[in-house]
């Protein structure tokens, strides 16, 4: 049995009828749909066709996200793909000014070597052809 302490506990936190009378009367109720209201807005059939468009609906919204999904993991692929060229681009850079910088001094060592030659060819009395 409950003691008057624990009648007070729940007169103090529960809605008595009176509180609830107080807030919402048969009149405020009335102005809310009936059934006989929502069927005249839609129909039993409406209402399964429109189950039907939310079951079609999700099933689409599925095949789009296994989609998404799966063009996430080409994206990943493409970014590994690209991080790739571009460190072979970076090897290529790099040997390419390696090739240069050995270009240049090859010209440069050719150039000694011919200022040389013709001073030989000049020294001995001779002349180079071409």
């Amino acid at each position: 049995m409950l003691d008057a302490l624990d009648k007070k506990w729940i007169e103090e936190t529960f809605a008595t009828k009176k509180d609830l009378g107080a807030f919402a009367t048969k009149k405020d109720l009335e102005a809310f749909a009936t059934k006989k209201d929502l069927e005249a807005f839609a129909s039993k059939k409406d209402f399964d066709v429109l189950k039907s468009d939310v079951a079609t609906l999700a099933a689409d919204m599925s095949h789009v996200r296994g989609r998404m999904d799966e063009m996430a993991g080409h994206a990943v692929h493409m970014e590994t793909l690209a991080s790739r060229m571009v460190e072979s681009a970076d090897k290529l850079g790099g040997r390419l000014d390696a090739l240069e910088q050995e270009n240049k001094i090859g010209a440069e060592t050719l150039r000694r070597h011919t200022v040389q030659i013709e001073a030989l060819a000049t020294a001995a009395g001779t002349t180079l052809p071409g």
